[in-house]
């Protein structure tokens, strides 16, 4: 399986509730929106996050993260196909 998380649905939280943190590379402020673009886990696995407003982060800062439940999306892994939840 592959989970899927769209970059819109991560959320900062406090450090205790993180289920990831991502090591920041750099950030893009887009005026409405703030794009960082960074990685996590032992294979440090890209990711970017889209956050609303304007955030100034600095490389290699690392931000605690949660996604909720609803916003977490499982796919078959040779397939591609997603996997329906029981919530669907």
């Amino acid at each position: 399986m592959v989970l899927g998380v769209r970059p819109e649905h991560f959320e900062f939280t406090p450090e205790q509730a993180a289920f990831m943190r991502l090591q920041v590379d750099h950030a893009e402020i887009l005026g409405a929106d703030t794009l960082a673009y960074g990685h996590f886990g032992k294979d440090k696995t890209s990711l970017t996050l889209r956050l609303p407003a304007v955030h100034h982060l600095d490389k290699n800062a690392v931000l605690p993260l949660r996604a909720l439940s609803r916003n977490l999306h499982l796919f078959e892994k040779e397939s591609g196909h997603r996997i329906p939840s029981s919530m669907s």
